[in-house]
């Protein structure tokens, strides 16, 4: 049995209050990579807009609340997703 294999991470955080948190693809993302947010919100309870593109698995309306969504990536992705809360807050991901 074969074992995934992590081929590139980003990490990133928003340093500074706000409701937009750009979450970038990874450097060398082939299609049919599996892509995976997970985001730590700063210290204001906030829920992420549900987006179309994302599969959401976990989104806690806590300070410090985690946000975990997946998806495939295709030859037609962006070179980045931009997640809005609905509080301003600031965020830590990978």
């Amino acid at each position: 049995m074969a074992f995934p294999i992590i081929e590139t991470v980003d990490e990133g955080s928003t340093n500074t209050a706000g409701t937009n948190h750009i979450i970038n693809k990874p450097t060398g993302t082939t299609d049919n990579n599996l892509l995976i947010i997970i985001l730590d919100k700063g210290s204001t309870a906030a829920t992420i807009n549900a987006h179309a593109d994302w599969t959401e698995l976990l989104d806690e309306n806590l300070a410090n609340g985690l946000y975990i969504a997946y998806r495939w990536a295709t030859a037609s992705d962006p070179a980045s997703w931009t997640l809005v809360t609905s509080a301003s807050t600031r965020d830590a991901h990978i």
